[in-house]
């Protein structure tokens, strides 16, 4: 008897102490496991992945930590009600060393065979990664690819150019490119300026649009001018054309009449005595009485 307990009280204890030494997470849809030893010559992080699923491990010797893999969507603006409460505009400086400040819209994700890479060199959140690592490359990106440009042509024809010359350069650091998909980075809204200088700004653009203005109105009166000079053109064109018209059609009638009249003038009142039939038979006509 005493041995039958003793031997349910060494299972229970082995159970026990397995319970303990068996731990079980999971790894959750998006996400990737990463298995850290913590103990040992072999302690480091394991270069395979684990995928979505449980997971067991021993809790004394190993970690598991998870990175998702999914697009990673962020906007840095000065509003206090989108994103952050805090003041996250991004700044730079045009050519002339005037100050813009502007919202940015950036995404991006980890390619999920590099996870443990990845994890190795950040070792921290993905709001880390994003709001450290990401943000300074990508405000030195515009910043970079805006130094040498006007003003105008900032807010004006090559704001679009900077934003993907900015993309372009972020997705060129090698350690992105070949741990990081990037989807986009873009401007939001309009780029914001010192009170002085968004009046001499908004001037200018005032000055283009009534000059714009003006000329659209020259350019339309100018057409209707020509329109007018056409139309006399083809009306003038139209009416010598009549005439020519006309004046073939009389020269034609007025031959005619004068035929007629040179005819007349040479008859002398004598009808013809025979004329050729419709089958070409002659015949003969009687005129004044004369039976012959």
């Amino acid at each position: 008897m005493n041995r039958k307990i003793m031997q349910f009280a060494l299972l229970g204890l082995l159970s026990f102490m397995l319970s303990f030494s068996t731990a079980c997470t999971r790894i959750d849809p998006g996400y990737g496991g990463i298995v850290v030893d913590l103990n040992g010559e072999d302690k480091g992080v394991d270069d395979i992945v684990v995928e979505t699923g449980r997971i067991f491990y021993s809790p004394f010797g190993k970690a598991v930590y998870q990175l998702p893999h999914y697009m990673q969507r962020v906007a840095w603006t000065a509003s206090r009600t989108e994103g952050s409460t805090d003041n996250e505009e991004i700044t730079f400086n045009s050519i002339e060393g005037t100050v813009i400040k502007t919202d940015v819209g950036f995404a991006w994700a980890v390619k999920k065979e590099r996870i443990p890479h990845v994890f190795v060199e950040f070792r921290s959140s993905v709001s880390d990664i994003t709001d450290g690592y990401f943000r300074s490359q990508v405000r030195g990106a515009i910043a970079e690819c805006a130094e040498d440009k006007p003003l105008d042509l900032i807010y004006g024809a090559e704001k679009s150019e900077i934003a993907q010359c900015a993309f372009d350069q972020v997705g060129e650091v090698p350690f992105i490119q070949d741990n990081f998909d990037l989807e986009y980075l873009t401007f939001i809204g309009a780029f914001r300026f010192d009170p002085t200088v968004q009046e001499a700004i908004n001037q200018k653009i005032a000055a283009e649009n009534q000059k714009k203005a003006a000329i659209e109105v020259a350019m339309g009166k100018a057409e209707a001018i020509r329109q007018v000079a056409q139309a006399d053109r083809d009306s003038k064109f139209l009416a010598a054309e009549g005439n020519d018209r006309l004046v073939r059609s009389l020269t034609g009638a007025l031959l005619t009449y004068e035929q007629i009249q040179m005819m007349r003038e040479k008859w002398d009142g004598t009808m013809p005595r025979a004329m050729l039939s419709d089958g070409g038979a002659l015949l003969s006509l009687s005129i004044g009485g004369d039976s012959n």
